[in-house]
């Protein structure tokens, strides 16, 4: 938003959305390639504009209402057209952060599980009665995680 006072509201609205399409693409690729440290920034960023561009389009909506003729024909256009890619971004955007949510509670899942199986046998390597090591056959499980989602 470098140029905020040199452009129309239509204008800041178009650039604000394509910023925040922005945003949301590299987010999106960032759950995927596990860049968190990119994701904190992006978050912080993602906000604003999300803020901005709720105060643009509250206040375009309302200029329409107050005047059918507010925006042009090819103003309409364009922000229809950026609308649709922006839709598309966030989208995309909710899906990968529902899988990553979901891939994140089912790996929480399976730990909670395994320290509940852990809990329920016996201690370490106490001796049964046959003088055999207890907790040593099939206790110990691997677990393997795909991190690719």
């Amino acid at each position: 938003m470098e140029n905020e006072t040199t452009l129309n509201p239509v204008s800041e609205l178009l650039e604000i959305m394509k910023q925040l399409q922005h945003v949301l693409e590299e987010e999106t690729q960032g759950v995927y390639k596990h860049s968190n440290e990119k994701l904190k920034a992006l978050a912080k960023e993602k906000a604003e504009l999300f803020a901005a561009y709720t105060l643009r389009m509250n206040a375009q909506r309302d200029a329409h209402l107050a005047n059918e003729e507010a925006f042009s024909p090819e103003e309409r256009t364009k922000l229809q057209e950026r609308h649709v890619l922006l839709q598309s971004a966030i989208k995309k955007n909710m899906l990968a952060l529902s899988v990553a949510q979901e891939a994140a509670h089912r790996v929480m899942d399976v730990i909670v599980q395994a320290v509940r199986q852990q809990r329920q046998s016996p201690a370490g390597y106490a001796l049964s009665a046959n003088g055999s090591l207890l907790g040593t056959e099939g206790d110990a499980q691997g677990v393997t995680l795909n991190t690719r989602l």
